[in-house]
């Protein structure tokens, strides 16, 4: 059985990895920047841990277990987003892009200082159109790259939370399941 100050540690690693997760799925730039940071600093937080943990006790067993977890869904989204990749490059239509962008080479020509605000404002409607033609196969690269790793991660999440709420170990932390 785990003490109270383990279970705090378990229920705060596993809480913190929890959190980032579901801050990552916000889709506002400003949070994603906040969540990668903070997703940073519970991963080293997890080695710091592991390591001021008694040998062979439950937080060191659950901690290995979640940093095994990190590094297995990064190796898993490598080849998610090669995947993903090779789905969307060969299928992806950017013709919507050229008026904008030969409008603003013009531009740049005429006026070497422009800024990039004003080139920003001219290939917006562009912008806009090709996100439009694409928006399926957007979502579908997306489901591939990002939908494995979200059902990996909360699997691994759930078996590891359920037994560090119970204050049991994890049988084989370095395991793939």
């Amino acid at each position: 059985m785990t003490t109270a100050s383990e279970q705090k540690t378990l229920n705060g690693a596993y809480g913190a990895l929890a959190a980032v997760t579901i801050l990552t799925l916000v889709p506002i730039m400003s949070v994603a920047v906040i969540a990668i940071l903070l997703f940073i600093m519970v991963f080293i937080s997890l080695y710091i841990i592991r390591a001021r943990a008694k040998e062979d006790s439950v937080v060191q067993n659950h901690m290995t277990f979640l940093i095994r977890t990190i590094w297995i869904v990064q190796f898993f989204g490598i080849i998610t987003i090669t995947l993903a990749s090779l789905y969307l490059l060969p299928a992806f239509d950017s013709s919507a892009l050229q008026p904008c962008t030969d409008r603003v080479t013009n531009m740049i020509f005429d006026n070497p200082d422009m800024n990039f605000k004003t080139m920003s404002d001219e290939l917006q409607p562009c912008m806009d159109q090709m996100m439009e033609d694409n928006h399926d196969i957007l979502i579908k690269s997306t489901l591939i790259s990002g939908g494995p790793i979200i059902l990996y991660l909360l699997f691994r999440l759930y078996k590891g939370g359920s037994r560090a709420v119970k204050g049991y170990r994890i049988a084989n932390p370095k395991s793939w399941f």
